[in-house]
């Protein structure tokens, strides 16, 4: 089993080492983000001073607009006595609070990192913060890639500081090169939004989930291993589509190494109701199927297939009664979560950590005790970061009991199967 495990761990880190050569030759989108406890407004005013004052280098520098070609912006920074020049080119706003840019040149030459380079900046709403992301594509050798990344990751966290504004000013005014003569500061003007063909692909999301499945290789049979993976993509992609039919946009889905698999909406969800929907469509959209796999099996319409339908019942079964429960920040927990915000919201914590206890408690019972510690594990770590008030707008009582009717019958279907079949 050792053997096994470090076999693993090499092919990871050889997966990484590959990942790594196919950013520095600009074959893969890097998406880098930071959580910000200020709200989306001041961390979009940290965003546009950085642009403005540094051209998000960081650095002492100063940008300006040039004269002669509309659109083109030169950017001048100082450090340790060195001065470059870069040309920038400012794409099409993408979103509202957002800056795109491509490094065009470098002190009169092409931009090393070649033509396809292109960093997006955006700011979004994060709870009752935000959230800063840097998405970069470049082309450079594999020590500059990492030396890049570590470089963007220090960016956006400068940004995500609480003294953001602090450290943006002492770089915005510390050594700053001096503006050229004949040009003139690039004046600060909103932008509306406007579409772009800035490049976006799931090339991360599949990296990931290549890992994961590969890990699931080595703790399964090829089979179960197969089953299993689907399972969890088919249950993350419930989430997807509820994200959908609610109108978001940007999400994203992947299996993770040692988790199982998650799913991510682009934008907030605009009520507990949507919350708790999204939440169960994961286990909802698994219930049809389960129910079909276990008629098959039982009626055995197809017995050379047998074998894959009652792993296919087994793991769907079991990996969705689990997310039922109602353990923070499993689908159940959530769903328990948007029910007490809407009508017990003052004492939310305590009993949110209740149910959290009983559904480990329910685990215990059935012996399924390492995933007890895992999950336990887990859930606090997500109630200690639980937020004390939510911006969502409550459910109603009969926006309450179409999700309790919806999840009573999601629990019956998995429920009775796994009953059935353990």
């Amino acid at each position: 089993m050792t053997s096994i495990m470090l076999a693993a761990f090499a092919i990871i880190l050889a997966l990484i080492f590959i990942l790594l050569l196919q950013a520095g030759k600009g074959g893969r989108i890097i998406s880098i983000s930071r959580r910000s406890a200020a709200d989306p407004e001041s961390s979009w005013g940290n965003l546009q001073s950085a642009w403005l004052g540094n051209g998000l280098t960081f650095k002492p520098s100063h940008l300006v607009a040039s004269e002669d070609e509309e659109g083109s912006h030169r950017l001048t920074t100082s450090s340790n006595g060195a001065v470059d020049e870069f040309s920038l080119k400012l794409w099409p706003q993408p979103s509202p609070c957002s800056i795109a840019f491509s490094v065009t040149s470098k002190n009169g030459r092409p931009s090393p990192n070649g033509e396809r380079h292109f960093e997006h900046w955006s700011v979004e709403p994060d709870g009752a913060g935000s959230k800063i992301t840097v998405q970069t594509r470049f082309e450079q050798g594999f020590a500059h890639t990492v030396t890049t990344l570590l470089r963007l990751w220090r960016n956006v966290g400068i940004l995500a500081s609480p003294k953001a504004e602090i450290a943006l000013e002492t770089v915005n005014t510390s050594g700053s090169a001096p503006p050229k003569q004949g040009t003139k500061p690039h004046p600060a003007r909103p932008r509306r939004p406007s579409p772009t063909n800035l490049p976006s692909h799931y090339g991360r999301e599949a990296a990931i989930s290549l890992i994961a499945f590969g890990y699931l290789l080595t703790q399964y049979k090829w089979q179960s291993a197969v089953v299993l993976a689907l399972v969890i993509l088919w249950h993350e992609y419930g989430h997807l589509l509820a994200y959908r039919l609610t109108g978001k946009t940007g999400n994203r889905l992947m299996l993770v190494p040692f988790f199982g698999g998650i799913a991510v909406a682009g934008a907030p969800h605009k009520s507990e109701f949507e919350k708790a929907f999204c939440a169960l469509m994961g286990p909802g959209i698994c219930a049809p199927l389960t129910l079909g796999a276990f008629a098959l099996w039982y009626y055995d319409v197809a017995p050379d297939y047998d074998d894959w339908f009652w792993l296919f019942i087994h793991f769907s079964s079991v990996l969705n009664l689990l997310n039922l429960l109602p353990i923070y920040p499993l689908d159940g927990g959530q769903t328990a979560e948007s029910f007490l915000r809407s009508f017990l919201p003052s004492s939310i914590l305590v009993h949110l950590s209740g149910l959290s206890v009983a559904g480990l408690v329910v685990l215990l019972g059935y012996e399924y005790y390492e995933m007890a510690v895992f999950v336990g594990l887990f859930s606090l770590m997500g109630l200690r970061t639980l937020p004390s008030h939510s911006p969502m707008a409550p459910m109603s009582k009969p926006q309450a009991l179409i999700i309790a009717i919806f999840y009573a019958a999601i629990v019956a279907a998995h429920g009775g199967v796994f009953y059935y079949v353990s």
